[in-house]
């Protein structure tokens, strides 16, 4: 304590310099308009430069991740394309281009993973033709469902949420299951509905059954880690492993379904008459 009295009266003159400072700077800020937008933009300016910097600086350090990934996923589109006898994605027949969905690239500003109902919050909105009730992909597999829009960005439901129930089928089989999330661990999901009849080993694939108006079919969900040995019920449950990775989730897909509002319009007449 000495030591600091000793301080404070050593340095007593510049103490009372930069205080009375302070308070010049504080009553020219509140009392002068011209003033006060003077370093209103200051601030603005330093504060707008020191975000683009940061994100910069991230943006470089997440390059070669999706470098790999757009590897990933053309590598996929070229297999898919085979399939159409197409060799050279330039010449593309119009009946191949001719897709029920629509895919809108975007990022994840945003996201948690440790709460019970989790969300992720994506650079587009209603500007961009998004709206609620789109699915959303990574480029590993499923992530989430829009729940709420506003003019620049969105909000979706994670896969990771006590209400996501996402609608799957084995890749080997096509037997129908579904897909949710126990609240603990967020690498594992559990698989429900399972028949028992099913022969079902560690790794089998799981993929979306295109049977919602949100996500098309085959996309990737996750892979068997273990399944219930209770052949008592008709059907079982088990566990798999996620394959999106949510902790690390940056790019993203928003799906458009073309056909969503005649599928929904036909339902609800059958709705009806029931």
């Amino acid at each position: 304590m000495r030591n600091l009295f000793q301080f404070l009266w050593r340095f007593n003159f510049f103490i009372y310099f930069i205080v009375l400072e302070i308070i010049c700077i504080t009553l020219i800020y509140r009392t002068s308009y011209y003033q006060k937008s003077a370093l209103f933009s200051a601030s603005n300016s330093i504060t707008g430069r020191i975000n683009e910097i940061s994100t910069g600086i991230t943006s470089y350090l997440v390059l070669s991740r999706e470098n790999t990934q757009l590897r990933q996923e053309n590598a996929h589109l070229r297999k898919y394309l085979t399939r159409y006898g197409v060799a050279n994605p330039d010449t593309i027949p119009d009946s191949v281009l001719n897709f029920k969905f629509e895919y809108l690239a975007g990022k994840v500003i945003s996201n948690s993973i440790n709460n019970r109902n989790n969300y992720f919050m994506i650079d587009k909105g209603t500007r961009d033709g998004v709206t609620t009730d789109m699915g959303v992909i990574s480029y590993s597999g499923v992530a989430g469902i829009i729940v709420a829009v506003s003019s620049k960005y969105s909000l979706a439901m994670s896969v990771l949420h006590k209400n996501a129930r996402i609608s799957g089928k084995f890749k080997n089989n096509n037997q129908l299951v579904n897909i949710t999330w126990n609240g603990n661990n967020h690498r594992i999901g559990t698989v429900e509905d399972v028949p028992t009849y099913v022969v079902v080993t560690a790794g089998d694939t799981i993929v979306t059954s295109g049977r919602s108006h949100i996500f098309p079919e085959g996309i990737m969900i996750g892979t068997i880690r273990e399944i219930d040995q209770n052949y008592d019920k008709p059907l079982i449950s088990g566990t798999l492993d996620f394959s999106t990775d949510f902790n690390s989730l940056y790019g993203v897909y928003i799906i458009r379904n073309f056909d969503r509002q005649e599928q929904l319009f036909l339902e609800s007449k059958v709705t009806d008459e029931q």
